[in-house]
């Protein structure tokens, strides 16, 4: 197994963090980096180029949760974060599971998209076993699905649509990318529900034991990042809509002093920015080589 090597290290200033994701360039911004924490509603964000910033913008979501009625806890329960080419922003709630969608200049709440496995009373009662075992992970599909990583019990691939949708599975026509749209709901207020479910098969059974976030790669490929085996798993090209299992294809090793890795991004140049997690403030975010496609 190929083992990346750290270029570069950096502080986000932000504890917990738990997901980040890339903005396209759009609108007069360029290329940025966002991050989230379980921790905080605050949400980063930082100009990629022409390099890795220094210091992020920092921007407090709860005042535009509570506004809009959202009921929250203690912490934010925030695990995933993906955008698409609006540049509106996209977080996953881990507690209950929801999706939270804001303005590309974060100073609105446009949607909430609440997610339920209702339909499959077996996918209920893993839910139900276990809180913090959820969704780690959200990459948006054109056809206006979510696609959730569930971190374990089991570790799964989570596939949800509106009622009465089908599923699709998952193939690079359907990944929202830079020039790619999430056509959200009209309502402002919509239930998801899981539409198929895939359990990870073949080599990733043992050598992937989590799964902490997703990403798409300048290839169009889904790259699945786990903190527990602490690597980047490369999905299989093609996910059939039916329920069943998925393999990977090729597996990458993170070096030992990246502890409990929570984020993932792969820049166009393959570049790779991982984001860990940790209760005190430091250097939390690597700059790492050698993902060749």
């Amino acid at each position: 197994m190929t083992e990346l090597s750290v270029r570069d290290v950096y502080d986000l200033q932000l504890r917990e963090v738990s997901g980040i994701c890339e903005r396209a360039a759009g609108d007069g911004r360029p290329r940025q980096l966002l991050a989230i924490g379980d921790d905080s509603h605050h949400l980063l964000v930082g100009d990629l180029e022409p390099e890795v910033p220094e210091e992020f913008a920092r921007h407090d979501l709860e005042p535009l949760l509570t506004g809009a009625g959202v009921r929250l806890g203690r912490s934010s329960q925030w695990e995933g974060v993906d955008t698409d080419d609006t540049g509106r922003v996209f977080v996953l709630r881990e507690v209950p599971g929801t999706v939270f969608v804001f303005d590309p200049g974060l100073a609105r709440l446009l949607h909430v998209l609440h997610l339920t496995v209702e339909d499959d009373p077996g996918e209920q009662e893993a839910w139900d076993a276990d809180e913090n075992a959820l969704g780690e992970g959200l990459l948006l599909l054109r056809n206006g699905h979510l696609f959730v990583v569930k971190e374990e019990k089991p570790r799964q691939l989570l596939e949800f649509g509106l009622p009465g949708e089908q599923a699709q599975g998952l193939h690079g026509d359907l990944l929202v990318t830079d020039t790619g749209r999430f056509p959200t709901p009209g309502e402002r207020t919509a239930t998801f529900h899981m539409l198929s479910a895939w359990d990870l098969g073949g080599e990733a059974l043992e050598r992937v034991g989590d799964l902490s976030d997703v990403t798409v790669g300048p290839d169009g490929r889904v790259y699945l990042l786990s903190d527990e085996s602490r690597c980047i798993a490369r999905l299989q090209p093609t996910v059939p809509p039916e329920s069943g299992t998925v393999a990977v294809d090729r597996i990458w090793g993170l070096p030992d002093r990246l502890h409990q890795p929570e984020g993932l991004v792969i820049t166009p140049t393959w570049d790779v920015l991982i984001a860990t997690d940790h209760e005190e403030q430091r250097e939390n975010l690597f700059l790492m080589e050698g993902l060749d496609p």
